[in-house]
């Protein structure tokens, strides 16, 4: 679907993956390696591409604002499910600011260890430019 914007003229930045499991986003950016990824690494190696192109950026979420949870387990006590139900159903679309979002919005840039968020903001840059 990326792709297919990107040739209708609607070229698409980086998708922001939210993802309430820190070791997975470790992995993910390629700063943790571990022998019990072995099972999985050519996966590992896919989404590490994806992510060190600036294709997407998966970013660290505590799990209670992780909306995506509500699509793959029970969300309980019913105000979180309420609060989660209205951030998809765009009543209250407001989403988690985590510190690396904070820091591009405050900056402009990311400097701490992410590179796919630095690589993915100089790319969006470099393209404005043109």
């Amino acid at each position: 679907m990326r792709d297919l914007m990107g040739e209708f003229g609607y070229r698409q930045g980086c998708v922001r993956v939210l993802e309430d499991n820190s070791a997975t986003c470790q992995v993910a950016h390629g700063n943790k390696d571990s022998p019990k990824t072995g099972h999985y690494r050519r996966t590992v190696g896919f989404v590490e591409g994806k992510c060190m192109t600036g294709v997407m950026w998966l970013d660290d979420v505590p799990g209670v604002e992780n909306w995506s949870d509500i699509f793959t387990k029970a969300v309980e006590p019913s105000g979180q499910f309420g609060k989660l139900r209205d951030v998809i159903m765009g009543t209250t679309p407001t989403l988690f600011v985590s510190s690396g979002v904070s820091e591009i919005i405050r900056v402009g840039k990311s400097t701490n260890a992410n590179v796919s968020v630095r690589r993915a903001v100089d790319w969006l840059d470099e393209s404005d430019e043109q």
